[in-house]
């Protein structure tokens, strides 16, 4: 059943196990799997992964050729023992939606971090946070900007 865009959700599905090779795919991609020593149950997002830090994160996601909303792009080394540390995907996340306040509610994340710079804090923090599979709240509102507690006024004024 290929993609439909009536049926997001449920779409695509199912496979043609008739199709010319398909067995033969199947045999291969299972040989392929406990070679890398990756269980044929395994989650998606137990084995790709980044490296921050000298940690091993495991990364949530998948092809953007399938229909993977939150798009990722392992690579795959069958003689080096399956994935390689990801090399691209999904950068920049936000998710906006209304609760029926006056105010949106947001959601969003830089899935690289905030620093490149490796002795920064921010280095590893919003990956780690993807690799949960959490979001950094965004304040929209008057009321919710004051209300961050690193909230730091600066006033800027020309100088006479």
């Amino acid at each position: 059943m290929p993609f439909s865009a009536a049926d997001p959700v449920r779409t695509p599905n199912t496979r043609n196990t008739d199709a010319p090779g398909f067995g033969v795919a199947l045999a291969d991609a299972v040989a392929e799997l406990r070679a890398a020593g990756i269980a044929l149950d395994a989650p998606l997002d137990a084995h790709p992964f980044v490296v921050r830090g000298g940690e091993r994160l495991p990364m949530p996601g998948g092809s953007g050729r399938i229909g993977v909303w939150n798009v990722l792009e392992p690579q795959w080394n069958a003689a080096g023992g399956g994935y390689t540390e990801v090399p691209f995907g999904s950068s920049h996340l936000r998710a906006v939606g209304w609760d029926g306040g006056r105010c949106p509610v947001a959601r969003t994340l830089l899935t690289y971090s905030q620093s490149s710079h490796p002795e920064s804090p921010h280095h590893a923090d919003q990956t780690r946070l993807f690799s949960d599979e959490k979001w950094v709240s965004s304040r929209f509102c008057e009321k919710d900007i004051l209300s961050s507690p690193k909230l730091k006024v600066v006033r800027v004024h020309e100088r006479r």
